[in-house]
């Protein structure tokens, strides 16, 4: 993509503290159509904060599972990434 200025946010530090990505912000508010925007601009579904917690960490345990399923399909998410306490997203999925 030509803009870097879009490619350059998803890479952008993170102000909360936590070190989370605008995706994993995304995905806490459930919006598949930014989390598409980022991961179209190149944002990595699977980057962790300080928690170890992905995006889809995020939404799995807000969820936002049709969110995060597809995450899987499409982007590579990965759903067994531990988090700090031992989670992963496949985890957080209810039975």
């Amino acid at each position: 993509f030509r803009d870097p200025a879009l490619r350059s946010l998803t890479y952008a530090p993170s102000a909360d503290g936590y070190n989370n990505s605008l995706m994993m912000i995304a995905a806490q508010n459930g919006s598949k159509r930014m989390v598409k925007l980022l991961f179209r601009f190149g944002a990595d579904p699977n980057r962790r904060n300080v928690r170890d917690e992905t995006a889809l960490h995020f939404a799995f345990r807000l969820g936002y599972f049709e969110l995060g399923d597809y995450m899987i399909r499409k982007m590579r998410a990965q759903d067994d990434i531990p988090d700090c306490t031992g989670a992963t997203a496949a985890s957080l999925r209810p039975d």
